[in-house]
């Protein structure tokens, strides 16, 4: 899965969770000592979520064995995948990530009231965003009212890999993104042709943030072009 998925996801748990899951979606057989050694946890903790993981998924998923040997396969993909959607639907920074793209302005204290925490948790939250946000994209939150500073390509690309390369996302953002038209269209064959479901997407993109009133920045002499 993507690294912005993961960085996106706050309680370790969830984390650790998914990333089990993904390690036995792509190999099905793995020993206990495999998953502490991929997950950098202990067997103990390995065999704990493994009890939580089999009750919550129930009959969606079959995971048989014991720490010597785990196999998993799927029972019903589709309730599988609703439930590990569920899973999401707790982590604060999708809801915090797709309100900054839309604007929305509140200071730490109605963020803390939002998330119904306390104002030390969700500046352990905020911070894990900041250093998201700076080390990939070169973006940076105003302090007073939490509002999004960076260029406007870095903002789209940011807004890019949230709603359209997530492999899994909070229904939140599937609503969303659903609310917009159908990016699914038939690519012409050709000796050359753009995508025309990321083209739709990077337009649905940029008509998002030219209705909040956010435009490239205008280089000396290029008034007409942009225009």
């Amino acid at each position: 899965m993507s690294q912005l998925f993961y960085h996106l996801i706050y309680h370790e748990k969830t984390k650790r969770w998914l990333m089990m899951l993904e390690q036995f979606e792509e190999s099905q057989t793995l020993t206990g000592k495999d998953l502490a050694t991929k997950l950098s946890c202990t067997q103990r903790t390995i065999q704990s979520d493994i009890k939580q993981i089999k009750k919550y998924f129930d009959a969606s998923i079959l995971l048989l064995g014991g720490e010597d040997g785990y196999h998993f396969s799927f029972r019903s993909p589709t309730a599988y995948t609703r439930k590990k959607q569920a899973l999401l639907d707790q982590e604060p920074l999708f809801f915090y990530a797709d309100q900054l793209l839309a604007g929305t302005r509140r200071t730490n204290q109605e963020w803390a009231e939002t998330f119904n925490l306390s104002p030390a948790s969700f500046g352990r939250i905020k911070r894990q965003f900041v250093h998201l946000l700076e080390e990939h994209y070169q973006l940076t939150i105003i302090k007073k009212d939490n509002h999004l500073q960076g260029s406007e390509p870095a903002i789209r690309q940011f807004m890019y890999d949230l709603y359209f390369k997530l492999p899994l996302c909070p229904n939140l953002l599937k609503q969303r993104i659903e609310s917009w038209d159908s990016f699914d269209q038939p690519t012409k064959p050709g000796q050359w042709s753009l995508d025309p479901i990321r083209l739709k997407q990077w337009c649905q993109l940029a008509k998002w943030r030219i209705d909040q009133g956010q435009y490239l920045q205008v280089k000396k002499g290029q008034n007409e072009v942009q225009k």
